[in-house]
């Protein structure tokens, strides 16, 4: 995998430190940017690499590459305390189409109980049923499918920022600082803010023949877009391949 996932590119997870997880791959279009969130000197050398490439290598562009390598690595050091393992960040989200966006993959530290078995729908009702004793009366509000062995639950969500972007999901300061860049880089000359809203779609996922569950987690400042980027989100979700913790992941069409 390169830091930078070109158009239609196989995209293969690091393998989790747990060798019972398989590894999700995903495909996607446009021009994403991915970043491992282990901590490793790799890891940084990809951050930086990716603060260029969205920042810009012009000498005039040294303040704002800095400025993003720093919010990065805040985000990567808060998606890692929460089990994050991949970052990626998109210039366009499809060919030709420059919408930002990110997507934070997070392995859940969820707590199943043992009485139940590792069948994809029994895992996902404990979840959800979860959900519905939070705080959040909307928390299990979604929908519910399958991808192949897989079940999903997605949850939209339109956050109406006052001041800036605050910190309002289980993802901590992972996509506030990312998305505040994004809306930064946008800014017209009278310095008026393009965006005043966050469009967040979650998509949690069942991981085969097991009791996990990982959170795939897309934010963009883009909320206008609302519908068309939601069913874009859903098909790169629908590309989800599993790999063997000690096999290889499939070959690109």
């Amino acid at each position: 995998m390169t830091d930078s996932a070109d158009s239609g590119a196989d995209e293969t997870a690091t393998p989790s430190t747990d060798t019972a997880i398989p590894a999700p791959a995903l495909r996607f279009p446009g021009i994403w940017h991915a970043m491992p969130l282990d901590g490793s000197d790799a890891a940084r050398q990809s951050r930086r690499a990716v603060a260029s490439a969205l920042a810009g290598t012009g000498d005039e562009r040294a303040q704002a590459r800095a400025i993003l390598d720093q919010r990065l690595a805040r985000a990567a050091e808060s998606a890692g305390d929460l089990g994050g393992r991949r970052l990626f960040l998109a210039e366009q989200v499809t060919d030709g189409v420059p919408v930002t966006a990110a997507l934070t993959e997070i392995l859940v530290d969820a707590k199943m109980s043992p009485a139940i078995g590792t069948a994809a729908s029994e895992v996902m009702d404990v979840l959800l049923e979860g959900f519905r004793h939070t705080d959040d009366p909307e928390a299990a509000d979604g929908e519910r499918f399958t991808i192949g062995d897989a079940e999903v639950f997605r949850r939209v969500s339109v956050q109406v920022d006052d001041g800036g972007v605050r910190n309002v999901s289980e993802l901590g300061d992972v996509e506030p600082v990312v998305i505040e860049f994004f809306r930064s880089l946008g800014l017209p000359e009278d310095g008026a803010v393009p965006s005043t809203s966050t469009l967040r779609v979650e998509y949690w996922v069942t991981v085969p023949t097991t009791k996990r569950v990982l959170l795939f987690s897309f934010a963009t400042p883009f909320a206008e877009l609302r519908e068309p980027l939601v069913n874009l989100f859903t098909a790169i979700v629908s590309t989800l391949e599993w790999i063997p913790a000690d096999g290889t992941a499939p070959t690109a069409d």
